[in-house]
Order: structure tokens, then sequence, then C-alpha cells
């Protein structure tokens, strides 16, 4: 019974931590590890990193001894000028054991030049995740953006809708112009473009969605409306700028660019010298060359290889090395300004979007205000119909330009940890 509790106990304990961490992962969040796991890009980088350990294991291969095998059998006549001739059935067997002992650094260039390689390859998958996670939350939150403008531009055109219903009531009373009513219709109808508008604007943003997440946009009630990622951002541009030039995955494939290509100097710079290797080699022949019997012979050697450069090849072979070298490095200094650039102009942009929300906030309450305060005076004859329709015209612009910033705060916060280099699935 003792052994039941306590399994009870485990099984419940485990089920609530589960069902917690299911609690805390966002819609965001899950939608974008649907995204992560099913995207081609990502495939696509996967495996080009793949290939590159794998010419990085095929580099290492150099350090290790090589066995080759070799035989044959057949027929041979030789007719000799003596008159002996040979008629005979040969067969021969070969083994050979190859070490490298010495090279000058060409195999040891191969292999950290490789290495870098694969590591590069990594490092600019890492980037392709990230600008995939910054793209998936442009797509989610562009939507509910285009979701939320689809829903005022309604509002307002039912509100036009019954402003002119109370205009043609009062005209049909006796109280009321034609006029008014006529403006009030002129009104509705370019409320109603704005609807189609965004009904336009909402197809486009759902079927963007679907190129970059790779499935059917979530309900609209179920989304995200506005998510920052306050916890992981720095303090200031220059700490985040700093942050940047360690993190930043493009900085970092290109420094290992400019690592790989110093790497091939060394290789190049080697075919300058010879090459040592030992050499184990046993073999058996019958019948072979002419000679009748069978003959074994086991060799231990030290052999040296070295060719001959009658067009100074190698000399340009060093010289493509170095330039190549040279420029990964002017390449990695550039992407630094251009990382320092990247950050500061997301920092800029968080903190604009930041303000726009705060204003846009306030104008739709000074909007709302007006226009509770005019729709009383238009009971009381001390405002026009346009007075009204203009105040609805600017309470929706206010709406729009805050529902704009709210998901401009979103995107431009995302925005600046890629920037970094460390925006992750873990941080949404």
């Amino acid at each position: 019974m003792v052994m039941n509790t306590k399994l009870l106990v485990g099984v419940a304990c485990f089920s609530l931590g589960v069902a917690s961490s299911i609690s805390w992962a966002s819609p965001l969040q899950i939608e974008l590890k649907y995204m992560l796991e099913n995207h081609p890009l990502i495939q696509s980088a996967r495996a080009r990193a793949e290939s590159a350990n794998q010419d990085s294991e095929v580099a290492r291969a150099g350090y290790l001894p090589s066995v080759s095998v070799g035989a044959e059998a057949g027929w041979e006549d030789q007719e000799r000028p003596n008159g002996v001739n040979e008629d005979l059935n040969p067969d021969s067997a070969i083994i050979r054991l190859r070490q490298l002992l010495w090279d000058f650094g060409a195999t040891s260039g191969a292999v950290d030049s490789s290495r870098y390689l694969a590591e590069q390859a990594a490092a600019s998958g890492d980037g392709v995740e990230q600008d995939l996670l910054l793209a998936g939350v442009q797509a989610y939150f562009n939507l509910v953006l285009a979701e939320e403008q689809l829903s005022l531009a309604v509002e307002s055109e039912n509100r036009v809708i019954a402003k002119r219903d109370i205009e043609q009531r009062k005209m049909e009373a006796g109280r009321g112009s034609q006029a008014d009513v006529l403006q009030a219709e002129t009104q509705q109808l370019g409320a109603h473009a704005r609807v189609v508008m965004a009904q336009g604007d909402l197809a486009e943003a759902r079927n963007t969605y679907m190129q970059v997440i790779g499935k059917v946009a979530p309900d609209y009630a179920s989304m995200d409306k506005q998510l920052v990622p306050r916890s992981a951002l720095p303090g200031s541009a220059e700490t985040a700028v700093e942050i940047a030039l360690e993190s930043s995955p493009a900085l970092a494939a290109a420094r290992l660019a400019s690592d790989a290509a110093a790497s091939n100097i060394t290789a190049a710079k080697a075919s300058y010298y010879p090459q040592f290797e030992l050499a184990a080699e046993s073999e058996y022949r019958n019948d072979s060359d002419g000679i009748e019997g069978r003959i074994k012979e086991n060799r231990i050697l030290i052999r040296m290889n070295y060719d001959f450069d009658f067009a100074y090849s190698k000399k340009n072979v060093v010289a493509a090395a170095r330039a190549r070298q040279t420029a990964a490095t002017f390449n990695s200094a550039h992407l630094e300004r251009v990382t320092r650039e990247s950050v500061q102009n997301a920092w800029e942009t968080y903190q604009t979007a930041v303000e726009r929300e705060s204003v846009a906030g306030e104008q739709v309450s000074k909007a709302t205000q007006f226009l509770e305060l005019a729709e009383k005076e238009r009971e009381m004859g001390k405002r026009t119909l346009q007075d009204i329709l203009s105040g609805e015209l600017i309470r929706l612009s206010a709406q729009t330009s805050r529902a704009q910033a709210r998901v401009d705060v979103s995107i431009a916060a995302f925005g600046i940890l890629r920037a970094m280099g460390r925006l992750e699935l873990g941080v949404i």
C-alpha cells in the first residue's frame, strides 16, 4: 500500500509538472516550435552542417594509416631471343600500409580548416534559425495587426451606418436634411472601402503566415495580442552592441571563415617541402615476370615524396590563400560595423515604438472623450454631423496607430534579440 501511495504521488507530481510546462508555453511559442521542427530552411541548414562535419572527418583521416590490398591472376606467354619461351599462369598479391610521418603542416592545416568550416556551418545554421524565428514573430504579429485593423474598420463602419440611419430617420420625420444623409452615406462608403482593404490585408497576412510558419493560422481569439521579452533585453544600446559582437552568428561565421583561410595558408606553404611517410609492404608472386616459382617479399621503408614545381605555381597557390585570408578578415571587420548599426537601429526602433504606443493610447482616449462630448452637443445643436464624422475618422486613425504601435513594440523587441544573436525559442 505504501508503494502504491508513493507511485500515485509520483505520477501526480509528474502530471502537474507536465501540465505546468504546457501551460507556460505561449501560443506564439507553440507556433514557432512547429515552424522550427518543419521548416525546409532549417532542414537545409542542418544538412549543410552535417556535410561540413563529414568533410572534417575526412580531413582528420589524413592522420591515420592507410592500408591497400591488390591481387591479380591470369596467363602470360613470353618469347625470348635465346629461344626459351615461357607459358605461365602468374598470380600475385600485395598489401601495403602507409603512415604519414611529416608533411610540414599540410595535413594539420587541412584538418584545422575543415574544422573551422564545420563550426562556420553550425554558426550559419544558428543564424538561419534566428532569422526564421524573427520572420515567424513578424508573420504572427502582422496577422494579429491585420485582424485588429479589420475589426476596427468593421466597428467604425457600423458606427457610421448607425449615424446614417439616425439622419435618415430625422429627415423622414422632418427634422433632418438630405445633405446630412448624403454626407453620412458618403462617409459610410469610405468606411466600407477601408473594410475591403483590411480584408485584403488580412488575406495577405494569412498567406504570409502559411508560407513562414508552414500551417494554417490559428484562431484570432487564441493568439497573443502582444508579447515583449523585456527580461531578456539589455539595459542599454551599448550593452546590446557588446553582446552582439560576442554572440552574433554572422560575425562568428565570418571570423571562422578567416580562421579557415589562415589554416589554408599553412597547408599551401607546406607544398614547398617534401612529404615523409612510413611504408610497410608484403608481396607474394607466383610465376610472375617470366620467373617460374613463388617469391615472397617484405619491406619496411621511409619514403620521401617531392614534386618539383618548374612553373612556380606553388607560389601562386600560397599567394591566393593569403589573399583569401585577407578578404575574409576585411569581411569580418565590415560585418562588425553592420552588426553595430543593426543593433543600434533595432534599439531605436523599439524605443520609438514604445513611445508611439503611449502617444497613440492617449490619442484614442482623447478622441473617444471628444466623440462622447460631441454626441451630446450634437443633440443640443452645438455640433454638426461633419464634426461627428470627422471625430470618428480621427478615433479610427488613433486606434489603428495604437494597434500598429503595439505590434511594432513586440516585433522590435525580438528584433533587438536577433540583432544581438540571442533570439531563441526559450525567450519567447
